[in-house]
């Protein structure tokens, strides 16, 4: 059993700390797999998910220090702090923050726990009450911790504790810990000028012997199946890894972590059917565990079967109403599926549960931009650049949408810090040609279009704005060239047939643009040209061609403006595919 050890050293606690260092040497029969012990805390799947937090009480627990280096977390000092977290989360009246998410508010506001004013940064941050900050020493045999939980408004520490315990031990050693944290909401802390302020008790732990028992075998799987699982659960080869989540099941065959595991490998390896299977038989052994339903859906998703993925992203919310990944994948494929209203609902319910989420923020904008509610699409991405300054993506849509709205010089500018944060992203020189191009400056339009096409040959709107300059240039040779571009890589652009067409006539090959005109009307794709344009070119071909005798009717060139304008229309690009 781990020996719990007393935060401030004397002569006794060095003897009871050295006694537990000699048990662990002799105690330990897995000796040099602290991965596997540790690595059992990872239930939370989708990396890019999105948190939540409600109502107090509510703690997170902060990345571990290393007490001799002071440096940067370890997989020590991020797996433990994770597993803590976990056992956390069992007191049905205490809100623990998911541990990626602090993890992700910690790497982005770029703090050094060691200083207590960061510690407290943090807290606030995640608007949580209490906050843990542990420092931890490995040697040889055992790992020794010291834990302490202090209050977010005042700084005051209101519990601390430190304990050892061989490798093995860990997972269940941990339990203290998480007591210790529980008990410090029962103490009240002073404010301002001495005053009490009393924080909610968490009595989560207040329970029978035999409730205590089942939450923590619920919490740590059969010792031989934690070291299967943390091997699991390391990066590798997908089928080393899926043989090692199959013998945890061996050892414990009711893990569920083992099978969301292993559901996961499959799906990333595309077994999708096999990972639906793993992901239904962790839900019949606990119908209340959210992340099973919210891979399941992923994976519906994955399998383009969205009716089926909205179904189990609803489900993982009614068992957890504070899922806020459900939340925001849900409102994805609502968006993809273009029902904009539902999709506004969920992005926003996401931000009543994490206010600091500048994703959540983004894809509500684009919701906004595509509804036509230009200024509040504004008002999203302006949060979202505060929250994350450097989000080269965020610039390239609040500059669409100042195209939108005829702004060119804004758009200009945000298209230009997009590029100064990410200069590899095509997308922003080719937005940038465009609005550039919208002004008449096609020379550098030109440029920008050429810059787009170098870094990404797929990008049709860069060939598209290249040759649309040529045009104007009146260097129709080359504009042909670029529209051909297009139509290779996508065959049903009709603008691209249309820009085609009127770049052969000014070229005076009314042959193929008469042949391109009756191409576009079998394919039933409408060119969006003057009617009258388009039957003057067929009969100028039937002159030259096929009836030479035929005369020509002298009809002028006039088009509709909708494709040969300086002025491109930013709302009809897909905010998505530009990015």
């Amino acid at each position: 059993m781990p020996q719990v050890i007393s935060p401030v050293p004397d002569d006794r606690t060095h003897v009871k700390h050295q006694e537990a260092m000699q048990m662990s040497r002799q105690n330990c029969a897995v000796k040099g797999m602290l991965c596997g012990a540790i690595a059992v805390c990872v239930t939370w799947l989708a990396p890019s998910a999105i948190f939540a937090r409600p109502s107090p009480p509510s703690v997170a627990v902060l990345p571990f220090v290393n007490q001799r280096t002071f440096s940067p977390p370890d997989w020590i000092g991020n797996s433990a702090p994770r597993l803590l977290t976990e056992k956390l989360r069992l007191p049905p009246t205490l809100y623990a923050v998911p541990y990626p998410h602090v993890l992700y508010v910690v790497e982005e506001q770029k703090l050094n726990l060691s200083r207590e004013t960061d510690v407290l940064k943090a807290g606030k941050a995640l608007g949580v009450d209490r906050v843990v900050v542990g420092f931890y020493e490995r040697t040889r045999d055992s790992i020794h911790f010291h834990i302490r939980v202090l209050d977010v408004r005042t700084g005051v520490v209101v519990g601390a504790s430190g304990i050892s315990c061989p490798h093995d031990q860990l997972p269940r050693a941990l339990w203290r810990l998480a007591e210790t944290v529980v008990q410090s909401f029962d103490k009240t802390v002073s404010e301002g000028e001495g005053r009490p302020v009393a924080c909610p008790a968490a009595s989560g732990l207040a329970l029978t012997p035999d409730q205590k028992n089942q939450l923590r075998d619920r919490a740590t799987p059969h010792p031989e199946a934690v070291v299967y699982l943390g091997l699991g659960y390391m990066p590798g080869d997908a089928q080393e890894r899926i043989r090692w989540f199959s013998r945890a099941l061996d050892a414990s065959p009711d893990c569920v972590l083992a099978y969301v595991g292993r559901a996961q490998v499959y799906g990333d390896t595309g077994q999708l059917d096999q990972a639906i299977a793993d992901c239904d038989r962790a839900i019949s052994i606990d119908a209340s565990y959210a992340p099973a339903y919210h891979l399941r859906g992923l994976l519906h998703r994955q399998n383009r079967d969205n009716e089926k993925a909205i179904r189990e992203f609803a489900s993982a919310i009614d068992a957890d109403p504070y899922c806020a990944p459900a939340y925001m994948d849900r409102a994805d494929v609502y968006f993809k599926e273009q029902q904009f209203a539902k999709a506004l609902a969920d992005y926003s319910r996401v931000i009543d549960l994490n206010p600091g989420s500048d994703t959540a923020y983004e894809a509500r904008g684009k919701v906004y931009f595509k509804q036509g509610d230009f200024r509040r699409a504004i008002e999203d991405f302006d949060r979202t650049i505060e929250l994350d300054p450097c989000n080269a993506k965020t610039y390239c849509s609040r500059g669409m949408v100042y195209g939108a709205m005829n702004d060119y010089c804004r758009a200009i500018e945000d298209f230009s810090k997009s590029i100064e944060c990410d200069p590899k992203i095509a997308w922003a020189y080719a937005l940038r040609g465009g609005a550039k191009l919208a002004m008449g400056n096609f020379r550098q339009g030109f440029f920008d279009f050429a810059a787009a096409s170098k870094l990404d040959p797929k990008c049709e709107y860069a060939y598209h704005g290249r040759g649309v300059c040529h045009y104007f240039m009146e260097e129709y040779e080359k504009a042909v060239a670029d529209f051909d571009k297009v139509l290779e890589l996508n065959p049903n652009n009709s603008v691209a047939y249309a820009c085609l067409v009127c770049a052969l006539y000014k070229q005076t090959d009314y042959v193929r643009a008469a042949r391109l005109i009756e191409e576009a009307r079998s394919k039933g794709i409408d060119l969006g040209l003057n009617p009258r344009f388009m039957k003057y070119v067929t009969r100028i071909k039937k002159h030259f061609v096929d009836d030479k005798n035929l005369p020509a009717d002298d009809f002028s060139e006039t088009l509709r403006g909708r494709h040969f304008t300086r002025r491109l229309d930013f709302k009809t690009i897909d905010p998505d595919g530009a990015h």
